[in-house]
């Protein structure tokens, strides 16, 4: 699976100091995060509106809210799955059987 970050997130450390990242920032400053880069995902779950919240194995977190103009984020899973964030806030699902 991959998980692809185009809009300002919000990564929790597992011991809880919070870090407000923007992927289109200096990529020096994204540092905190890059722990996660290979860490297990435990639970996940994208609402409606297009915001993504993912758990990681070593108690981090990140939040990632959907934006007005963009998309914010996307996954790529396995049987062609793709999740979307769409712009203005809603989300997109394909390669799956909703029905």
């Amino acid at each position: 699976m991959v998980l692809r970050v185009e809009n300002e997130f919000v990564y929790k450390t597992a011991s809880g100091m919070i870090h407000r990242l923007d992927p289109a920032g200096d990529p020096s400053l994204l540092g905190p995060a890059l722990s996660i880069t290979r860490s297990s995902i435990t639970a996940g779950f994208a609402d409606d509106r297009g915001n993504l919240y993912v758990d990681f194995a070593d108690g981090s977190a990140i939040e990632i809210s959907a934006d007005g103009l963009y998309e914010a984020w996307t996954i790529n899973g396995p049987e062609g799955l793709l999740l979307v964030s769409c712009p203005g806030g809603s989300l997109a699902i394909w390669g799956l059987d909703t029905q």
